[in-house]
């Protein structure tokens, strides 16, 4: 018995680029990356990193805040070798430890705090981070 091709109104490359589609969007969809590319948190205080304009309205520095806090390396991190993948922070870290800084700062009067700085840095032995920025208050609120 011979068989007669089916003809389609559409070829066969366009149910394979159709099925290539769906695939690579299904991976995607369920991509979420462990460090948002950008993201941008609330917080109690206004917040202004050190490469960000400062406030157009007229404040009175109080004082700097700093939190800082040095870790020895978990055994895992001492056991990888190659790249330091398994060290840092990740930006849900990096929004916990703002939200301490500006917990210091609003518990000596500011209403801002300016300047932020952020450094993280590995060693040998450990992991550290050191967070800093101006507290300020708001003149005529």
């Amino acid at each position: 018995m011979i068989q007669k091709a089916f003809n389609h109104p559409f070829g066969k490359r366009s149910f394979q680029a159709l099925g290539s589609l769906l695939i690579t969007w299904s991976m995607v969809s369920c991509f979420s990356p462990s460090v948002p590319i950008k993201q941008k948190a609330k917080y109690d205080l206004d917040v202004y990193w050190e490469n960000e304009k400062k406030p157009d309205r007229p404040f009175q520095v109080i004082d700097q805040v700093v939190i800082q806090e040095e870790m020895p390396l978990t055994d895992e991190q001492r056991r990888t070798r190659g790249p330091m993948v398994g060290r840092g922070n990740d930006a849900r870290q990096k929004n916990r430890l703002t939200e301490m800084l500006v917990k210091k700062a609003e518990d000596i009067g500011a209403n801002a705090v300016m300047d932020v700085k952020y450094k993280y840095y590995t060693t040998a032995t450990s992991n550290g981070y050191i967070m800093e920025g101006t507290a300020v208050l708001y003149r005529g609120d």
